[in-house]
C-alpha cells in the first residue's frame, strides 16, 4: 500500500496500492484502489482478486503482499540513518572517495543536503566523488505524510550518457524540514548518490572553507515577562569559527544532535558566528536533554541565498556530566574515589530582590546490589553530591570507603 492508513473513525477509507515486477525492477507498475478500517489493534481490508495480465505481467504470479510488523516513520530519528560522507558527495568534489555498490538498503536522511536533480557534469572524469552519478529525474513530493516513489538516473561517462538504461528507484518522504530516502546498493560498480546543498540563486561558491569551528556554550538570562523582576536561565550553544578575511560572506549553519540533523525552523544564514546558536528550549522542544553531543556544519556564501561552498564540520561537543573514571578499585582497608564534572554551566532563576539567593543541583548515587543503598556489604559512600550553580568543568568527587571486616 503506497498511502497512510486511515484514523481510527468507525468508517471505510479509500486507499492506494502499487503493484510491484521485479523484472524490471519497477516497485510501482500500476496501482489500483482498496478500502481500509482502521479498528485500532486491528486492520480491515477489502481487497480484489488479481489477475497477472490486468497489470501487464503475463503468466507471473501476483499477491498482496502483508506482514505482522508495524512500519515506522522514517522521518524519526530512531529509524533513519545519516547517510555517510554528505560533503564529499557534492557535484565539486572531482576526487574518488565514493561508491555505493555496497550500500545497506535502509531509510538515510541528509539534513540540509538534497539529492541531485540535474545530471552532472558529463566532461568531468569524476564528479559527486565517484566515476557514475545517481541523481533522480523527478520532482521532490510536498509534506503529505506518504512515501513516494521516485526514479533515479545513473550517468556514464565512457558513454556519454546521462541516463543508462538500468532503471533505478527510490522511495522518498518530505519530513518537513528534509527529505529522507530509501537508498540501496548501486547497480553499477564504483558510482554513488549524488547530494548537494540546494539553493535559490546562481551566484557561485566561494573559494573559501571555514577553519576552528566548535561548539561553545554560554548561559544566559532571560526577563520572565514584562514587568518581573525574576530572571530566567538559558543555555546557548554557538557555532564558533574564523571568517573569511578576504571575502565578505554569510553563513549558513546547521546543527546536529547525536548525529540528527536539529530542524531550527529554518536556516541559520549569519555574517557573524555569534548570531548561529541554539537555545537549550530548542533542544527541549525537540526532545533532547542533558547528556547529549552537538555538532554544527558551517559553509560560506558570497550572497545570502548564494550557492554554499565546502562544509566544515565541528568535533562533537558533550553537553552533560562526565566521568572522569567510570569505574574504581579499592583494596581492603583502602578508600577510592569517583570522579566527575560538567561540561556546561547550570544557573539558577535570578531574582532582583533577593540577589544573594543561590540553587543546587542534587545528584544521587546507588550501589548496583540496591537501588535505594548508599553502600553494600563491602562499600560505602555518600548517597548524593549538591553542585552549586553556577558551575561548570569544576572537578567534583565521591568517596568511596571500604567497609568490609578486616577480622
Amino acid at each position: 500500500m503506497n498511502d497512510t492508513l486511515p484514523d481510527a473513525d468507525g468508517s471505510f477509507h479509500d486507499k492506494t496500492v502499487c503493484v510491484s515486477d521485479a523484472e524490471t525492477n519497477d516497485p510501482c507498475k500500476d496501482t489500483f484502489t482498496i478500502e481500509v478500517h482502521n479498528g485500532g489493534d486491528f486492520r480491515v481490508y477489502v481487497l480484489e482478486s488479481l489477475q497477472s495480465g490486468h497489470y501487464g505481467l503475463g503468466n507471473d504470479s501476483v499477491s498482496y503482499c502483508f506482514d505482522l510488523s508495524v512500519p515506522l516513520d522514517p522521518c524519526s530519528d530512531v529509524i533513519s540513518h545519516i547517510l555517510p560522507a554528505l560533503e564529499s558527495r557534492r557535484p565539486g568534489n572531482t576526487i574518488m572517495t565514493q561508491s555505493d555498490d555496497s550500500l545497506l538498503g535502509n531509510w538515510y536522511s541528509a539534513g540540509p543536503y538534497e539529492i541531485v536533480r540535474n545530471s552532472p557534469d558529463l566532461e568531468l572524469p569524476v564528479s559527486c566523488g565517484a566515476k557514475a552519478q545517481i541523481w533522480m529525474n523527478d520532482s521532490f513530493p510536498e509534506v503529505d505524510g506518504k512515501h513516494h516513489i521516485r526514479k533515479l538516473c545513473i550517468t556514464d561517462v565512457e558513454t556519454s550518457q546521462k541516463c543508462v538504461g538500468s532503471i533505478h528507484y527510490t522511495f522518498i518522504k518530505n519530513c518537513g524540514s528534509h527529505f529522507v530516502y530509501f537508498l540501496t546498493s548501486s547497480p553499477k560498480p564504483d558510482s554513488a548518490y549524488c547530494f548537494d546543498i540546494p539553493s535559490e540563486s546562481n551566484d557561485p561558491a566561494p573559494d573559501f572553507t571555514p577553519s576552528n569551528v566548535q561548539i561553545e556554550s554560554s548561559l544566559k538570562w532571560n526577563p520572565h515577562g514584562l514587568t518581573s523582576s525574576t530572571e530566567w536561565p538559558s543555555l546557548h550553544f554557538q557555532c564558533s569559527f574564523d571568517k573569511s578575511t578576504e571575502f565578505d560572506l554569510f553563513y549558513v549553519v546547521y546543527f546536529y544532535v547525536d548525529g540528527s540533523y536539529i530542524d531550527t525552523g529554518s536556516d541559520i544564514i549569519v555574517q557573524d558566528s555569534s548570531e548561529a546558536y541554539v537555545t537549550e528550549q530548542l533542544l527541549n522542544f525537540r526532545g533532547f536533554s542533558a547528556g547529549i553531543t552537538i555538532s554544527c556544519f558551517v559553509g560560506g556564501r558570497t550572497s545570502r541565498n548564494g550557492r554554499t561552498g565546502v562544509i566544515a564540520e565541528s568535533p562533537g561537543f558533550y553537553a552533560g556530566i562526565k566521568m572522569v573514571n567510570h569505574s574504581v578499585d579499592i583494596q581492603r582497608g583502602e578508600n577510592g574515589t569517583v570522579g566527575f564534572f560538567t561540561t556546561i554551566p547550570f544557573g539558577c532563576v535570578y531574582d532582583l530582590t533577593y540577589p544573594e539567593d543561590v540553587c543546587y543541583m542534587t545528584l544521587s548515587i546507588s550501589s548496583s546490589a540496591s537501588d535505594n543503598s548508599c553502600g553494600s556489604n563491602s562499600m560505602l559512600h555518600p548517597c548524593t553530591v549538591q553542585l552549586k550553580g553556577v558551575t561548570k568543568d569544576e572537578l567534583h568527587q565521591w568517596r568511596v570507603m571500604d567497609a568490609r571486616n578486616e577480622s
